[in-house]
């Protein structure tokens, strides 16, 4: 009980997000599951706007998802994340093209999983079952 206490604005913060950005956030904490499964964690692999948004894309077509038809709608999404403190996106480096930023994740999957534990298929999302990563399947266990 006392963990949940102490993420608990992160948990009201998740349960106040658009159905979008919780799917974003779902994908996003999905596709790192599945590095870290697949070893790619051990080579310094990051995750950039570029992969989140590839992971978005996939789990919305995995689960058949409605999803924004444009850019500047997922970057508005990713502001959205920003601006609540869900994510950072790396900014330090104003060379580094937008997509290239390395995307830091500041809530645990744990909180995410209690704050939509009432939606079903975020849940399955959160799952891993099934993401590509550089262009192969991979299949997340348990």
């Amino acid at each position: 009980m006392s963990r949940v206490m102490r993420g608990s604005d992160n948990i009201d913060t998740i349960q106040s997000l658009p159905q979008q950005s919780k799917v974003a956030l779902c994908a996003a904490l999905r596709q790192l599951k599945l590095i870290k499964k697949s070893g790619h964690h051990k080579r310094s692999f990051k995750l950039t706007v570029a992969l989140m948004k590839k992971a978005y894309t996939q789990t919305t077509n995995d689960f058949k998802l409605p999803k924004v038809s444009s850019k500047g709608e997922y970057d508005s999404i990713l502001s959205r994340l920003e601006q609540c403190g869900l994510i950072t996106i790396d900014a330090n480096n104003p060379r580094v093209d937008a997509r290239d930023r390395n995307v830091t994740i500041n809530v645990t999957s744990s909180d995410v999983k209690y704050a939509l534990n009432d939606v079903k298929i975020l849940q399955k999302i959160l799952s891993g079952k099934q993401v590509r990563v550089h262009g192969s399947n991979m299949h997340a266990r348990g």
